[in-house]
C-alpha cells in the first residue's frame, strides 16, 4: 500500500541520515555504559572502524571519571535530559579528547540515547588563542612602556629648549619636530592599547627601531 511505502521510504532517509550524521549518535547501558547502538560518526570519535567493532566491546563509562559519570547520571534522573555537557575522556588506544554531550534517558527501558561531537580541535584552538592574546597583550605593555619613557624625555627637552639661549630659529625648528612626532608616537600607544582591549590577535611581531625613531628627531 502507498502508506507502507511511504513508511518505508521515512525508514530510509531516517536511516542515511542517522548514519550520514556529522555527530555521533548512540545508545549506552545506563548500568555500566556498554554502547548498545551508534552510527559510523560514534565509532570513529571513539577510535573505531566500524560499529560492529565498537557496539557491546566498549563502555562509555571507562573512559572517563566515575565521579564526572555519577554527577552527569544524577543530572540525567533529575531532569531527564543532559545539554551540552562536556568530557574529558582517555579512548581505548591512549588518545585524550574532548567531547561534547546532549542526552537524554529512558530509564524504564534501561538506556541512554544522545549525541556527540569531537571538539577536541576547537578546545585546542581557543587554547592557541588564549595563549595568543596573552602573548599580545604582554608586547602591547612592553611596546607601551618602552614608547613613554622617551616621550617623557622629549617633553623634559621641550621646556629645556625654552632656553632664552637657545638660537631662535633652531629652537623653533626642533620644538615643532619633537611635538610632531610626541603625537605620533602618542597615537601609535593609543592604538596598540585599543587593539588590546578589542582582544584581536596580531600576527607576527617585528622590532619597533626606538633609537631610530628617536634620532630621527633631533635631525
Amino acid at each position: 500500500s502507498q502508506t507502507t511505502e511511504a513508511l518505508k521510504e521515512s525508514l530510509s532517509n531516517y536511516r542515511y541520515l542517522y548514519e550520514s550524521a556529522l555527530s555521533g549518535i548512540y545508545q549506552t547501558s545506563i548500568d555500566d555504559g556498554t554502547f548498545i547502538s551508534a552510527n559510523q560518526t560514534t565509532a570513529e570519535i571513539f577510535g573505531y572502524k566500524s560499529v560492529k567493532d565498537l557496539i557491546g566491546k566498549c563502555k562509555f563509562s571507562d573512559l572517563y571519571s566515575q565521579e564526572e559519570r555519577i554527577k552527569f547520571l544524577n543530572i540525567l534522573k533529575k531532569n531527564g535530559v543532559l545539554n551540552d555537557c562536556e568530557i574529558h575522556a582517555t579512548l581505548m588506544d591512549g588518545r585524550e579528547v574532548d567531547l561534547l554531550i546532549n542526552a537524554r534517558i529512558f530509564q524504564k527501558k534501561g538506556y541512554i540515547e544522545g549525541a556527540i561531537t569531537d571538539i577536541t580541535k576547537l578546545k585546542k584552538l581557543e587554547e592557541e588563542l588564549r595563549r595568543k592574546n596573552a602573548e599580545m597583550e604582554e608586547f602591547i605593555s612592553s611596546v607601551s612602556h618602552d614608547l613613554k619613557s622617551p616621550l617623557f624625555s622629549i617633553s623634559g627637552y621641550t621646556e629645556m629648549l625654552s632656553d632664552p639661549g637657545t638660537n631662535y630659529e633652531k629652537k623653533v625648528e626642533i620644538l615643532g619636530n619633537i611635538q610632531r612626532n610626541i603625537k605620533e608616537m602618542s597615537a601609535f600607544i593609543s592604538g596598540l592599547l585599543d587593539l588590546s582591549r578589542a582582544g584581536k590577535v596580531i600576527g607576527d611581531i617585528s622590532d619597533l627601531p626606538i633609537d631610530s625613531l628617536i634620532n630621527s628627531i633631533f635631525r
